[in-house]
């Protein structure tokens, strides 16, 4: 069987994902479509608007086959390891194509940039370090980097997030084929334009009530909405009792972030408090978000450094039931894990133990009770 990859967050699920979905396997000619998702919290540090397990469904209501989810070490961390941990799953799949939307349309170039960064990733990753005390942001250091070692003007490709990804995408790949989608008709935070539209539009146009129904392809009525707001009490909780160097030992925090966080948490009375108060010009809005979920989480640079692979099914039908068992005969295939009770999950544990802490912490800040929500009790869903 030949499958079509895809690394995603579908928060939520939406026509521009389904279209490109149709595209992407119209294009490949594959037999399957498998999706790595980005659990309960997003690469932004943010809460999903609906759980894992919900968009999951969604998903594979909307097309998809088989959704596996993004273990939370690589899903909540920077492009390069969020799209690391993605294609390295997908392709430890046995995916033949991985296929990504972006916003260049000159796909050659961006494959021609992405194996530049490939070649040079130890040169770029030295200026970018040398550059650190001007106080810029990592993004801007990066960007400033290429245009350097490549002497051209990136600044435009650098500047829209989908190429940002699909740049990570394409240098961490090693055989699976690459298929670029152009995104249909919007701008990554764009507005409705006929039945398309930005995550983020449908997002808030869900929050405040309004009909949604002509720019998703399945109906999401009746399920409960996450407020990450409550992030704050527990981001509070964690630095009243712990140490400064334990703070500054998180990922992302270690320029001083737990400083931060450890002088100034009683004066928060917002999640926005103290995001603002912690971003600079150097610490973009993302990066705070990032760092505020993985000090309540307890995630340190080793524990991402360290990350394993594996694949814990969320959701699927008959075709993703299908290849589920076509990789039961397959060799050199990573771990699927589909029931943590019963399964023998030694091999990685460190890892998938922060997929269960942050199902606990959605459900916790979500009012759900914590024992039936729990990652140990609901399993994945079979459409």
């Amino acid at each position: 069987m030949k499958a079509l990859g895809i690394v995603a967050e579908y928060n939520p699920f939406h026509n521009g994902h389904k279209y490109q979905l149709e595209k992407a396997m119209e294009i490949s000619g594959a037999d399957v479509s498998v999706a790595v998702m980005s659990g309960n919290f997003t690469q932004r540090g943010e809460a999903a608007i609906f759980s894992k397990w919900d968009r999951a469904g969604k998903a594979v209501e909307g097309g998809v086959n088989l959704v596996i989810e993004l273990p939370s070490l690589f899903a909540v961390s920077s492009a390069g390891t969020f799209a690391r941990g993605g294609t390295k799953i997908l392709e430890g799949l046995k995916c033949s194509y991985i296929s990504f939307g972006v916003e260049e349309e000159d796909h050659e170039k961006l494959l021609r940039l992405a194996e530049f960064i490939k070649r040079h990733r130890k040169s770029v990753e030295e200026l970018i370090k040398r550059d650190t005390a001007s106080g810029k942001s990592y993004p801007k250091r990066r960007e400033e980097a290429l245009n350097l070692l490549t002497g051209e003007n990136l600044s435009e490709i650098l500047s829209l997030p989908n190429n940002i990804l699909a740049l990570e995408y394409l240098s961490n790949m090693e055989y699976a084929e690459p298929l670029p989608v152009i995104r249909h008709m919007i701008e990554h935070n764009g507005k409705a334009i006929g039945n398309f539209a930005s995550g983020s539009f449908i997002r808030s146009s869900m929050l405040d009530g309004e009909d949604i129904s002509s720019l998703v392809p399945v109906s999401y009525d009746g399920l409960s909405f996450c407020d990450g707001s409550k992030l704050l009490g527990e981001l509070q909780t964690v630095a009243m009792n712990s140490s400064t160097d334990f703070l500054n030992s998180i990922f992302g925090a270690e320029e001083g972030l737990g400083d931060i966080i450890k002088n100034r948490y009683r004066y928060w009375n917002t999640l926005n408090d103290a995001i603002n108060d912690m971003k600079s010009k150097r610490y973009t809005e993302t990066r705070i978000t990032r760092v505020i979920l993985s000090t309540v989480l307890g995630i340190r640079k080793s524990d991402v450094n360290s990350a394993k692979l594996y694949a814990r099914v969320l959701a699927f039908d008959s075709k993703g039931q299908e290849y589920l068992s076509y990789l039961k005969k397959q060799e050199d295939v990573i771990p699927v894990i589909t029931n943590i009770s019963r399964q023998n999950t030694d091999d990685v544990t460190d890892t998938l133990m922060f997929d269960i802490k942050a199902s606990d912490l959605y459900n916790k800040i979500s009012g759900k009770n914590l024992y039936e929500n729990s990652d140990f009790v609901v399993m994945p869903s079979r459409f």
